[in-house]
């Protein structure tokens, strides 16, 4: 077993314990106290995002096309959300979270019961389901901070996750911290002036502080997810290639 399919392991049967910790912790005083807000960042939220794994969000083709990349190369299994099942804090489904390349191995040896091979053809309709719900598909990596814009690198990461907004712990942490890091998608929002109403039902959905009540778009701040282009009523918003 290389190294990293130890700590990959590892993580698997410690995830939902630190999770649940992560989840008290996130919203707690300690975070909102100058003082240990800055001891958490330092200690805590720091090295999470940036010495482990960080989401890169997607859209969801991006997302179903990184699932056939991963399919060629080996099985696509579903499982429960993490985040939703030790928290119980929203209304959204749970088992909507896949595990691919070495994530497979590592999280249907913690979880045997919970993890099952599923197809393409039902990863991609789950994905779809999430998609119509509003949640955002998130790629999960591997590389102790690593990462690009290639999506679909075989063996780059471990799982691809619906995350919800309300209830999504990295996403959480981003919100308390915005210095918490993901990994900046390959799409990029784009916004047709001429067609924005300035709804502000953009700004609703964005998970990042891209997008702001007036339809303006901040590119600095847009990680590529996709969910302001499929809100959008007056189809003003639309995703590009991001320049590298």
């Amino acid at each position: 077993m290389n190294l990293l399919r130890l700590l990959l392991a590892i993580y698997a049967r410690l995830e939902r314990p630190l999770l649940r910790f992560n989840y008290w912790l996130v919203r707690s005083p300690l975070v909102r106290w100058p003082v240990t807000r800055q001891l958490l960042w330092l200690g805590v939220f720091l090295p999470i995002s940036y010495a482990g794994a960080a989401g890169q969000p997607m859209t969801a083709d991006e997302a179903v096309e990184l699932l056939r990349a991963a399919g060629k190369e080996g099985v696509i299994a579903v499982g429960p959300c993490g985040c939703r099942t030790v928290h119980r804090g929203c209304d959204h489904p749970t088992r909507t979270d896949f595990t691919v390349y070495e994530g497979v191995e590592a999280w249907s040896r913690a979880h045997p019961a919970q993890y099952q091979a599923v197809s393409l053809t039902e990863a991609e309709a789950i994905v779809r389901e999430c998609r119509n719900r509003g949640m955002m598909q998130v790629f999960y990596r591997t590389g102790m901070g690593g990462g690009s814009t290639e999506l679909a690198e075989v063996g780059a990461g471990y799982a691809l996750c619906n995350c919800c907004l309300d209830g999504c712990l990295p996403v959480m942490n981003r919100q308390a911290y915005r210095g918490y890091r993901f990994i900046r998608g390959s799409q990029v929002a784009q916004v047709d002036a001429d067609r924005c109403t300035a709804c502000g039902t953009c700004a609703g959905v964005c998970a990042f502080g891209a997008r702001d009540a007036d339809g303006s778009l901040d590119v600095r701040h847009c990680y590529g997810c996709g969910l302001c282009a499929d809100v959008c009523p007056a189809k003003a918003v639309t995703m590009a290639t991001r320049e590298r």
